[in-house]
């Protein structure tokens, strides 16, 4: 990209999903995040012993949220000074979102793919401007693009174990009127909001 100085591109920026950004005027990365969401209760969802498909589990989330909302909790990570972050990370060459998604879920937990459920029909997308170290120390876009996915049953208590780049993890009671003081994390859990209540049905 001739936005770029490539002899400045970190190694590991290489094989990174670089464009421009929406107004061409900066490079852009892609990156692919998950919103993990987890079920406490007595009653599993979906039921002991009963297969769903992630179709008909999304029906019983809602269903079982318009009930008693206390049962579900949202992962939550903090960076150095308070920032709040979820999973995610740059996509590489080759990777869909999806796969994005839940190999940063890995990196940045410990949470394998094998223990999460990627709940169909619900994307966010949102951009911000950043420094970006990997390329050179430039302003750029941050193209991101997050999934939402529910811990399997059995798996809600698997412990967190995080990597460099967090300082610590929440799991959050979910609140229809949650916010947080990043205006970008805030669109993310209104877009979350609808998915759950079922305004996006």
């Amino acid at each position: 990209m001739d936005l770029l100085d490539q002899s400045k591109i970190a190694e590991k920026a290489k094989n990174y999903v670089i464009e421009r950004s929406e107004d061409g005027l900066l490079p852009a990365v892609r990156l692919g995040g998950l919103f993990l969401i987890r079920w406490i209760s007595n009653q599993s969802v979906p039921p002991q012993g009963e297969i769903r498909s992630p179709e008909n589990l999304k029906e019983d989330i809602q269903k079982h949220l318009r009930n008693n909302s206390r049962n579900l909790e949202f992962l939550v990570l903090e960076k150095t000074g308070g920032r709040n972050d979820f999973p995610k990370g740059h996509q590489e060459q080759g990777e869909s979102v999806e796969q994005t998604a839940v190999r940063e879920l890995r990196e940045e937990t410990g949470i394998e793919p094998s223990d999460v459920i990627i709940l169909p029909g619900f994307s966010f997308y949102v951009t911000t401007k950043t420094i970006s170290s990997s390329l050179g120390k430039v302003q750029a876009e941050k193209k991101m693009t997050f999934l939402l996915g529910i811990m399997k049953e059995g798996k809600e208590n698997l412990p967190i174990k995080l990597c460099h780049e967090h300082v610590s993890y929440e799991w959050r009671q979910w609140k229809s009127s949650t916010t947080m003081p990043e205006e970008h994390w805030c669109r993310l859990l209104n877009a979350v909001n609808n998915w759950l209540s079922g305004s996006q049905l």
